[in-house]
């Protein structure tokens, strides 16, 4: 069923116009009404209608895949940023800068690059904010890396402790 057919239908039924075509329109008038649907129907309305929505679409999806890659190539800038950025990551060298506020958020956005836990930079509306979740981020930083470097330092003793144990059992 085509659009205008249904369309159509549904206007009769709303209207009430079946009652009047019923009790009004003679079989002459019936004739005619049906003629002038079979010359709606060959004119093709409905598949100009289907070719505009499948073109429609298709520029949609075309739309759709550049705002994409606009998308991609501005995140692929800002990893590229802060893949060349000088990061602080000491308190002293972060208090002796002077970083304006776009600093500060790159080097924030490094620091939450490496850990995403971290709150997000609109939580910080104001410079003094800004460096004092900078601070944070300096210090969580630091101590992820102490975590590892005792974790490294406590693999590299047992390490240690096995050699010393074999060489104990072979001098025996």
């Amino acid at each position: 069923m085509s659009q205008h057919q249904l369309n159509a239908r549904l206007k009769v039924r709303l209207n009430r116009t079946s009652e009047f075509i019923q009790e009004t329109f003679m079989p002459e008038n019936r004739i005619f009404i049906r003629k002038q649907a079979r010359i709606i129907d060959s004119l093709g309305l409905e598949q100009q209608h289907h070719e505009e929505q499948a073109e429609y679409q298709a520029q949609m999806v075309q739309e759709k895949r550049e705002k994409d890659l606009i998308r991609e190539a501005k995140k692929q800038a800002a990893q590229r940023l802060l893949d060349s950025l000088k990061v602080i990551l000491s308190i002293a060298e972060l208090e002796s800068s002077q970083l304006t506020v776009a600093e500060l958020d790159k080097q924030y956005n490094w620091h939450r690059r490496r850990n995403p836990s971290l709150p997000p930079k609109s939580h910080f509306p104001t410079k003094k904010e800004k460096i004092e979740a900078l601070k944070d981020a300096i210090i969580d930083n630091l101590s992820n890396s102490d975590i590892q470097m005792d974790g490294e330092a406590a693999e590299e003793e047992e390490l240690a402790d096995e050699e010393a144990e074999d060489l104990d059992i072979e001098d025996l």
